[in-house]
């Protein structure tokens, strides 16, 4: 039977990614957006597919802003909720698993920004059909690598 994996890279520039075998796809968006979230996520459901999603797994950072965490939160706790809702098995995916599937092969670069790059840029090689071209889809492929553990783990 065939698994689709779900990814999720929560945010407000957050994104949506599914794996399926070879295919690779995804979507940025703001995941507070439950309608959205789940519009998106029914849109890929089969009949016959077994069904795993992974997000990410947060944390808050010190410093930040009450308001910005609430919203952060928003962010996370919304499509967990939709997967529940949904009834698709969850796991969470710490930022050290998928960025160590990412680098496995490669260099990791020590900075956030030129961190999120390199992994975008390691999964257009990985999945060129993906269509990972812009900037934002930093979120997607991060999405996708998260999906890639969680497949990886069986």
């Amino acid at each position: 039977m065939t698994t689709l994996y779900i990814g999720i890279d929560p945010g407000s520039t957050g994104a949506v990614a599914f794996l399926r075998g070879d295919e690779a796809w995804g979507e940025v968006m703001d995941t507070k957006d439950g309608a959205g979230v789940a519009d998106l996520i029914r849109s890929q459901l089969r009949e016959g597919f077994r069904v795993h999603a992974a997000i990410e797994k947060v944390h808050s950072m010190p410093g930040n802003a009450a308001s910005s965490m609430f919203k952060f939160g928003e962010a996370f706790g919304v499509p967990k909720g939709v997967l529940q809702a949904l009834q698709i098995p969850l796991s969470l995916v710490s930022p050290k698993d998928w960025n160590d599937r990412a680098f496995r092969d490669r260099k990791r670069p020590k900075a956030k920004q030129e961190r999120k790059e390199a992994a975008r840029v390691a999964a257009t090689e990985l999945w060129p059909a993906a269509s990972l071209t812009r900037k934002k889809d930093q979120a997607v492929a991060e999405a996708l690598w998260m999906a890639l553990v969680l497949r990886e783990r069986g």
